[in-house]
């Protein structure tokens, strides 16, 4: 299709639909720069749009990103839009759509140069959408994985308080609290180092969330009565909503019934109008139990119904996501295999090839062999006659009474090197040391920190890296990564202990004991045990 008349009709889809005050007489709808500045403007636009609540309009400058970038190549900016298309759907409880989009934007990822940027913001989403449908996991592995690549990479601040924010919502769904109010404490640090009160506002949710869960009402009102007086949050926002609903949760706790139901009124509206249905759903199931109280039975049935209605809607679309998700995993383990089965069958048809040339080889290296054995046997011929010449020489001296000159051995004086034998630490300091040493593992834990260097842990004890390695050899006879991994091991097992691990993926109790991987632990963990983390947990 024409540039122009696709650009033409976007102009006037856009002024119907957005009324969006553009002169198109005087753009050159033809050139590649305009494309590019053009694709510049709707990612601002459709930005902003998000920011102040305008979900429908968010939503048609994503439409129209994508076409404008599809048209000109612009893969970036094709990225973008289909995020923000993934999104929309998402909070339009339309998961499966979602999931879709998601995998499809992870695949033009792999067509751009430098694409940590846009893999990252695709790896966030995605991280919460596996959250949203109960794929904690997954979430946990993607969230992961954003952390190690933000902590290399300054610029990706945002990214990292969004990563931060979704482990915090993976670890309330575990029911780990603790773990939970880690992460959003450090999400809430790095909003305010940044000034992102998008951020802070997100952050004190999730903080109000672990107050309700663990039932500290007082606390979760505080908490989200700070997050509603945030200038950004004065916006009619998704995040607005969820703060309303929390602190009329709390207001409902703690038997502040009417302020409860404003709250719970306030969050419905902005829900409805934005089409956010997770938050009407919570909504509704509050104000049929505020109206019970209330004594108006008939209205608090309509709510009941309500509720029940888009709860079931919900539940069916997360699990098509889920099915999406999986569909997707299924075609790439095809692919996979189809790749697998193709090499094999590559070797098949190249083995009567290999075989024929594995028989001239053969028929070389036996000619090569004949000839080394043959030159073998002249070098022993020849070793034998300088043999037979050395004995005659020898009698010869003797009868001319010569005494050769004895050639004088030289004694190599072997020592066994000893580690840090100039070492200027004594046995009294390496104790100190050593003291130091266990106190800082038992108090900060160090170890569940799995990109934790010698350097980094040294600097933390205030040792040299050299005094670090002195003290693990002759005080704990160990070397660095196997003391670490001693620690992380006795971590995994008291886990292990905790109920909230009985039912727990292993993959997350390595995870949450400082190890990089399931291979590393399992390996590690028998090790030390004797027994694999499975087998251990049974017994614990």
């Amino acid at each position: 299709m024409n540039k122009s008349i696709v650009f033409s009709i976007l102009f006037l889809y856009n002024c119907f639909l957005v009324k969006a005050q553009v002169d198109d007489s005087k753009i050159d709808f033809t050139s590649p720069t305009n494309g590019q500045e053009e694709a510049a403007r709707y990612s601002k636009l459709l930005q902003e749009h998000y920011k102040n609540g305008d979900y429908e309009l968010h939503k048609i400058y994503s439409d129209s990103l994508l076409l404008i970038s599809e048209l000109y190549e612009i893969t970036d900016m094709s990225i973008l839009a289909l995020n923000s298309q993934a999104i929309y759907y998402k909070n339009r409880s339309n998961r499966q759509k979602a999931i879709e989009i998601y995998h499809k934007a992870l695949e033009k990822c792999e067509l751009v140069a430098n694409n940590e940027g846009p893999k990252a913001m695709i790896l966030t989403n995605m991280g919460n959408l596996y959250t949203d449908i109960g794929a904690y996991e997954k979430s946990i592995n993607a969230m992961n994985e954003l952390l190690v690549l933000t902590d290399t990479i300054r610029s990706f601040s945002r990214i990292k308080a969004a990563a931060l924010v979704g482990q915090s919502t993976n670890y309330i769904e575990l029911k780990d609290y603790e773990k939970a109010l880690q992460y959003t404490e450090r999400a809430i640090t790095l909003g305010e180092y940044m000034k992102d009160e998008e951020v802070i506002a997100t952050s004190l949710n999730n903080t109000s969330d672990i107050y309700i869960q663990l039932g500290d009402y007082e606390n979760a009102l505080l908490t989200t009565e700070k997050g509603l007086q945030l200038p950004h949050i004065q916006r009619p926002t998704k995040k607005r909503a969820w703060l309303l609903f929390n602190n009329g949760v709390a207001n409902y706790h703690l038997s502040n019934i009417d302020i409860a139901l404003e709250r719970f009124k306030e969050s419905l509206t902005l829900a409805e109008n934005k089409n956010l249905d997770e938050i009407a759903m919570y909504s509704y199931e509050y104000l049929a139990k505020v109206y019970e109280q209330k004594g108006n039975f008939k209205v608090s049935y309509e709510a009941q119904k309500e509720y029940i209605r888009i709860r079931d809607l919900i539940q069916g679309d997360k699990k098509e996501a889920t099915i999406a998700d999986l569909s997707n995993d299924i075609t790439k383990n095809k692919e996979t295999l189809e790749a697998t089965e193709e090499e094999v069958a590559s070797i098949t048809k190249n083995k009567k090839q290999l075989v024929f040339y594995g028989s001239i080889l053969i028929l070389l290296l036996s000619g090569v062999l004949y000839f080394y054995i043959k030159k073998k046997k002249r070098i022993e011929i020849e070793k034998n006659d300088l043999q037979e010449q050395y004995v005659a020489l020898k009698r010869v001296i003797e009868k001319k009474q010569i005494t050769p000159v004895q050639p004088v051995e030289k004694t190599h004086l072997k020592t066994e090197e000893q580690p840090y034998k100039n070492s200027s630490l004594t046995d009294t300091d390496r104790e100190k040391y050593k003291e130091r040493i266990l106190v800082l593992m038992k108090t900060e834990k160090p170890y569940l920190e799995s990109n934790l260097r010698l350097a980094e842990l040294a600097s933390k004890l205030q040792m040299s890296t050299s005094h670090f390695s002195e003290v693990l050899h002759y005080c704990f006879k160990e070397n660095f990564y196997n003391f670490i991994n001693f620690y992380r091991v006795l971590e995994a097992q008291e886990l292990m202990k905790k109920p909230q691990y009985k039912t727990a993926k292993i993959i997350a109790i390595a995870f949450d004991s400082g190890f990089k991987s399931k291979t590393t632990f399992n390996r590690v963990f028998k090790n030390y045990t004797g027994q694999t983390p499975s087998e251990y947990r049974k017994t614990a």
